[in-house]
């Protein structure tokens, strides 16, 4: 429900100051509305956020800048222009998702089951960036998606205990088992699992 406000406010806002530009010269009119455009990105940018590897928010922040330029249109007169875009806007978010997953999929075979995993790992303090830049570099072309990685230093151990969230298409443990193997054999890792997440 936040989103939806969020969004109307956005295009009001944007709808509000174009109209009071109205009043003034095309040349008003025109800087009014650059500045819009150009000022929805720092509200966009507040709701971009970065989760381990993974990036969030990316869509929100386009929705918000296509809500912008809807008010805009509405408060030159572009009645009709303003319902098209919000009928794209509205298609792409509900019927793109979908068709994106099944892209995603695609990639991996007909393995539609999505499950989540945890996986723990525990190294040297030195070798922590290597371990996850290593971790990366060898899921790139497996089935596996990284959702967010969290790392801190253990008050135990002083060793760097990291947990790396996975998504995989399909039950891949055999794939997860042989990246953390690999990465047993290059670098110090002192203890590694992981586990299916509910």
């Amino acid at each position: 429900m936040s989103a939806v406000v969020t969004n109307v406010l956005v295009c009001m806002g944007s709808f509000l100051f174009l109209s009071f530009a109205m009043h003034d010269s095309a040349n008003e009119q025109a800087r009014l509305a650059s500045q819009v455009i150009s000022g929805i990105g720092f509200l966009g940018g507040g709701v971009i956020i970065r989760d381990g590897f993974s990036i969030r928010g990316l869509n929100t922040a386009a929705t918000l800048w296509c809500s912008a330029a809807l008010g805009l249109l509405i408060s030159q007169g572009y009645i009709n222009y303003a319902f098209v875009g919000t009928a794209f806007i509205l298609g792409a978010n509900i019927f793109l998702k979908p068709l994106a997953i099944r892209v995603e999929h695609s990639k991996y075979g007909n393995r539609d089951t999505e499950f989540n995993y945890k996986i723990k790992l525990q190294c040297n303090d030195a070798q922590e960036e290597e371990v996850i830049k290593s971790f990366r570099s060898s899921v790139e072309n497996k089935n596996i998606t990284i959702r967010g990685i969290e790392s801190r230093r253990s008050d135990e151990t002083n060793h760097m205990s990291i947990k790396i969230y996975i998504l995989t298409f399909g039950q891949n443990e055999e794939d997860i088992w042989k990246t953390l193997n690999y990465i047993h054999n290059k670098y110090d890792i002192y203890s590694y699992s992981y586990e299916l997440e509910a």
